[in-house]
Parts: C-alpha cells; sequence; structure tokens
C-alpha cells in the first residue's frame, strides 16, 4: 500500500471513488458533496496543478485527497472562533474519500498523514480542514489525529458556496 500523485490515468476511479461518497453522505442525511462537486473536472484540476494523491493497494486506487498549499479563501473569515496560527502558511486537506469495500480500515489516516508529511518536507507549520457538521466520521478522525476545531467558516465558490463547515488545524 503506498500513496502516490494522482495521474490522469487515475480519474475515473477516483471519480467513482467520490461518487461512492456522495451516495454514502446522502443514505446518512448528510448534505455534503450532493451537487456536481466534486466530479471529473475537478480531479483534473488537482492532476494539473500536482494537489491530488491516491492511496493505492495492489494496483488499485483505494483513497483518493487534495493536499495544497496555496492560502484557501474561505478560510479568511473564521466565526465562533479563531485559527491556532496567524498568516497563511498552511496545507491544507481537501476531498479525503475511500472506495466503499474499504470504508472503515482506517485508511483515511494515511492520507491525513500524508498531509503532515508534505507539510513538514515544505516548512508549513500547520494543515487545515474543514467538514459539514454533520460528518462525524471526519470530525473524530481529526480530532483523534490531534486536530482542534477552531470555528465555522461559510465556504466561498462552488456548487456548495455559503454552506457551513466546521474548521479544524493541527499545528506540526
Amino acid at each position: 500500500m503506498h500513496i502516490r500523485q494522482t495521474t490522469s490515468i487515475d480519474i475515473e476511479a477516483v471519480n467513482d471513488i467520490y461518487r461512492y461518497a456522495k451516495a454514502n453522505f446522502k443514505a446518512q442525511g448528510i448534505d455534503q458533496w450532493q451537487g456536481k462537486y466534486p466530479d471529473a473536472e475537478v480531479i483534473a484540476e488537482d492532476v494539473a496543478q500536482g494537489v491530488g494523491y491516491v492511496l493505492e493497494d495492489g494496483g488499485r486506487v483505494i483513497g483518493a485527497v487534495a493536499i495544497t498549499q496555496l492560502p484557501e479563501e474561505s478560510y479568511r473569515g473564521i466565526y465562533d472562533g479563531a485559527w491556532l496560527t496567524e498568516g497563511e502558511r498552511y496545507v491544507t486537506v481537501h476531498r479525503i474519500a475511500i472506495a466503499g469495500a474499504r470504508k472503515g480500515a482506517g485508511l483515511s489516516k494515511l492520507l491525513m498523514q500524508e498531509a503532515d508529511r508534505l507539510a513538514r518536507q515544505v516548512g508549513c507549520p500547520s494543515v487545515r480542514a474543514d467538514t459539514h457538521p454533520d460528518n462525524r466520521v471526519m470530525q473524530r478522525l481529526m480530532e483523534g489525529l490531534g486536530y482542534r476545531r477552531c470555528g465555522m467558516i461559510r465556504l466561498t465558490r462552488g456548487d456548495e458556496a455559503a454552506g457551513l463547515r466546521m474548521c479544524y488545524e493541527k499545528i506540526l
């Protein structure tokens, strides 16, 4: 099992993982990823920007994540709290998902640890992420990995624009 950058060959497999996650959220009554986002176009952008990563096992893509180093526009306005670090030098985790047959095996933890590794590699002092208020699985994952809830943000773009998200940060 290893993590590598996403390539154009992986777009369909990653999109299948995201489709499963969307259906899973819908079945749980979580209003996250219920529109177009994320889709093959977003995955292709991740590939072009070099921010997409996949977890591979035996040649099969079983997990995906985007890990960015650019300041996240949505994170400039935080409500009911404050970030643990100041400034715009951080790594952000986006679009983390695991293939349906492999869910519940702790594999998301590996992708989150990759974000930590990349942040350290480029000298970023922290990693940030956000999730839907009803996505308890992601909240527990982040808290279990040492992330602290910092407050709430509103998404600023995409088909979930204006949606409230719980935001987290981990100091490395």
